[in-house]
């Protein structure tokens, strides 16, 4: 009876060792398992951190960006408003001059050379061209 005992308390005694290293590893596997996840909970922070950063950099270009544009929007209109009024008095005034810019003038010379009878064009396009062409070259 009392090797009985013996081997049951043996058994009980054994029983609670090994829960108690099995704990013990749960536990240690447990804390290195926590220890990966705030790692890596640390890492995405960091990278939502320099996603926010970079969000905020694009946010600050494009508001800027966008406020110069309505500042040019308002000096362009500002322009249009006065062009409108030299338009205005120009048409109230009778005239019906032109300013004819440089490109203007290098496209009506360009379709003038190449609508002259020996290169294949039509002959009263060349006149045409080449009368308008005399005109703004003279202004």
């Amino acid at each position: 009876m009392t090797l009985e005992l013996f081997l049951i308390g043996t058994l009980i005694f054994v029983t609670i060792v090994f829960r108690l290293w099995m704990n013990e590893y749960d536990l240690k596997r447990l804390i290195k398992t926590l220890d990966k996840k705030i790692l890596q909970l640390e890492e995405d922070k960091s990278r939502a951190e320099h996603w926010r950063d970079q969000w905020y950099k694009h946010y600050q270009y494009f508001s800027d960006l966008s406020n110069k544009i309505s500042a040019r929007n308002v000096v362009l209109m500002k322009e249009n408003e006065n062009l409108k009024r030299e338009n205005l008095k120009l048409k109230m005034r009778g005239s019906h001059t032109f300013i004819i810019d440089e490109d203007t003038k290098a496209a009506i010379r360009y379709a003038m050379i190449h609508s002259h009878p020996d290169k294949g064009g039509k002959e009263e396009d060349f006149i045409r061209f080449h009368a308008l062409y005399e005109k703004i070259k003279s202004k």
